[in-house]
């Protein structure tokens, strides 16, 4: 699923084949570039302002735009128009349709030129997480939380002697979305730094600790000898639901030797963890290979880091470590005071 969602937009130059040996078209000077989220909720509205290709020659440039939604081309500007203010689309999300695979594509075009394009392919999906995935484990019965804040509802679930929440935490009062795409908060829960994990739970909740997480490896593993700060054996698999979004299955192809059962109801599902150490937006990593939370524990011998916990789609195990408490961006369940 996630792969694909991390190409923010892909660069095309179209592969037009010469008519004969006489017809030796050259290319525009430049990359097209626009910004667009790939992510989007149906109806969203965007203005989108291309830039960066030009005339060789300093000519006048056409543009035209395509969706694959309603296979409609839609001409802005003819090549030889002498307007040369900056050109704007609107361009709107259908209301009636969400699923992945629809493609936008702008055009920059002049006279004896190559085209050149930019496309993006959107996923729409609706703030219930229920329309993108399957193979969630939900029932009706399931009890819910209804967060005060922003109206979220959450499902949650009773591990041993404390109660957690089913889902990603999706307050947006801090934190980044999903690849940087707010229309993914409801979906996956935002990624926070530490130091905003650890006021981001509603009130009457905290943010998992090192003890919950004991607790809750105890529970399933039915071993009180598990130590904080070390490897849970062998029950990442009850923690992970198999799962899909639209066509492409979480956590990819995990081997023989995790057995993905969900029976503790957490509902852990594989978007990875972001990076926004460098310059510009977070970057996000190895989603349909990770889950990883936050711990409220910070790390007593390095006092910038903080505790984890995280799975692995290779390993059996409910793994542990540290990260940086400013710049490493993880998912947050919350457990009730």
């Amino acid at each position: 699923m996630m792969a694909a969602a991390l190409a923010f937009a892909t660069a095309v130059l179209p592969s037009c084949k010469k008519k004969d040996k006489d017809d030796s078209k050259e290319f525009l000077t430049g990359r097209m570039s626009y910004q667009l989220p790939v992510y989007v909720h149906p109806g969203d509205v965007f203005e989108v302002r291309p830039s960066g290709v030009k005339h060789p020659k300093g000519g006048n440039l056409g543009y035209y735009v395509y969706t694959s939604w309603d296979s409609k081309r839609d001409t802005l500007r003819y090549p030889s128009s002498t307007d040369t203010s900056p050109v704007v689309y609107t361009l709107k999300i259908p209301e009636n349709i969400i699923g992945e695979g629809y493609n936008f594509v702008f055009y920059a075009i002049a006279d004896g030129y190559y085209d050149a394009s930019r496309q993006t392919e959107f996923t729409i999906v609706t703030d219930d997480m229920e329309d993108a995935f399957s193979g969630l484990d939900y029932t009706d019965s399931d009890p819910r939380f209804t967060d005060s804040r922003d109206g979220m509802t959450y499902r949650t679930v009773t591990i041993g002697d404390r109660e957690w929440l089913r889902q990603n935490l999706s307050y947006a009062g801090s934190g980044v979305p999903f690849s940087n795409c707010p229309a993914m908060t409801r979906n996956t829960g935002n990624f926070y730094s530490w130091e905003e994990a650890v006021s981001a739970c509603p009130e009457g909740w905290h943010l998992s600790t090192e003890e919950d997480w004991l607790a809750l490896g105890r529970h399933l593993k039915g071993d009180e000898s598990l130590a904080a700060h070390e490897m849970f054996p062998g029950i990442a698999g009850d923690l992970m639901v198999d799962a899909k979004f639209f066509s492409s299955r979480m956590w990819g192809y995990w081997p023989n030797d995790v057995t993905i059962t969900n029976k503790s109801g957490f509902n852990a599902l594989s978007f990875g963890f972001a990076d926004k150490s460098g310059a510009g937006a977070p970057r996000f990593i190895s989603p349909n290979e990770y889950a990883v939370f936050w711990t409220a524990d910070e790390d007593s011998s390095d006092s910038s880091k903080a505790w984890l916990r995280y799975i692995h789609y290779r390993q059996a195990d409910v793994l542990t470590g540290t990260a940086d408490k400013g710049t490493f961006l993880a998912s947050v369940r919350c457990v009730r005071d």
